[in-house]
């Protein structure tokens, strides 16, 4: 092969990788990254290539989001297309300004779904949800926060709690408050209690406040000691905090006695059954045997401190529903370990 034909075939090579990339040059001028968006229009086109990444145009795409979804949204510093529902979720739920919706959502959004953030706003506000953040995740990082306290079974323990939140319906039951529902069983037990013993059920408390129960746990740490843990929980993580709770007048000689009856964590509670009174004995006995007729448990039952990780208290119940508590009752089930649940 003479020079002439190699050199000609050389500038052919040449020729034809410039033209190759003169095309790919003019193909990509020209591409439109929002050709596979149909929701794409002259007039939101150039928002939202200013505003978007390549990244984040694919995404968009991909998972069909509309622009009336982000576009209050997308000029806000920090926006970020792929919590563009929660946005939404969070403005339609609880409304706030646009960029207070979005700094609260790219912060926390690792502690919520989408589906529990709308469960969270509806029982919370934006500054309790940024307070118990802050503050109790940041003491106890393994405590999370119950997104519906108004579910009649939610369970409170060490790691669950409902921070500030406060029933709405609650009804006034002698010289205590309770949720509507257990607040009329009550009245019915109560009722049925006099005429059998002619004396009242003697109920010292139901529903209380997280002030309350704040202002009370430092001098029940220092009473109970040890046991303080199986005894009774912190404002937030306390169950009386629900509205459903109920309180005997035994509860408080019940927990002394389990701390004098302490043995190296273990409880004698024979012992300390033989040293109520006569009629806390009865009342025990008759509670145990009956109050699930009006929709009542003992919450920590004998038995299921394994379950409950609390110690065994006959004089604390709680409110689940007449059908519940008789199932319960029959299984001996604690409400840790049976299958709770709304209609």
């Amino acid at each position: 092969m003479n020079r002439k034909v190699l050199r000609a075939r050389w500038l052919l090579i040449l020729a034809c990788a410039v033209m190759t990339c003169f095309c790919f040059m003019k193909l990509n001028q020209s591409y439109d990254p929002l050709a596979r968006y149909q929701y794409a229009t002259d007039k939101n086109r150039n928002v939202i290539l200013k505003y978007l990444d390549e990244d984040d145009i694919d995404y968009m795409i991909s998972q069909q989001i509309k622009p009336e979804e982000y576009m209050d949204f997308i000029k806000i510093d920090g926006f970020d297309i792929h919590y563009t529902k929660y946005y939404e979720t969070a403005k339609e739920t609880r409304d706030a300004d646009n960029e207070y919706i979005v700094n609260f959502v790219n912060r926390y959004q690792t502690n919520f779904t989408r589906d529990s953030l709308e469960k969270l706003l509806t029982n919370y506000t934006y500054q309790e949800l940024t307070s118990f953040y802050e503050e109790e995740v940041s003491k106890q990082n393994n405590l999370h926060l119950i997104d519906d306290p108004t579910d009649m079974y939610t369970i409170l323990d060490a790691e669950h709690s409902v921070y500030h939140y406060a029933p709405s319906d609650l009804t006034t039951v002698g010289s205590i408050q309770l949720r509507s529902e257990a607040a009329s069983h009550l009245e019915k037990m109560e009722a049925d209690y006099k005429k059998i013993f002619s004396k009242d059920l003697d109920v010292v408390s139901g529903y209380q406040s997280y002030e309350t129960l704040a202002n009370a746990y430092p001098s029940e740490q220092e009473a109970y000691g040890d046991l303080i843990d199986e005894i009774v929980l912190p404002p937030g993580q306390n169950e009386a905090q629900l509205g459903f709770t109920i309180e005997l007048s035994g509860a408080q000689n019940w927990y002394e006695l389990c701390v004098q009856n302490n043995n190296g964590g273990i409880v004698d509670y024979t012992a300390v059954e033989e040293q109520l009174t006569d009629e806390q004995k009865e009342e025990m006995i008759w509670l145990e045997e009956n109050a699930y007729r009006y929709g009542f448990i003992i919450r920590y039952p004998s038995g299921t401190e394994s379950d409950t990780n609390m110690l065994y208290q006959p004089f604390i119940l709680r409110y689940v529903g007449i059908d519940e508590a008789k199932t319960m009752h029959s299984s001996h089930d604690c409400m840790e370990t049976a299958d709770l649940e709304n209609e």
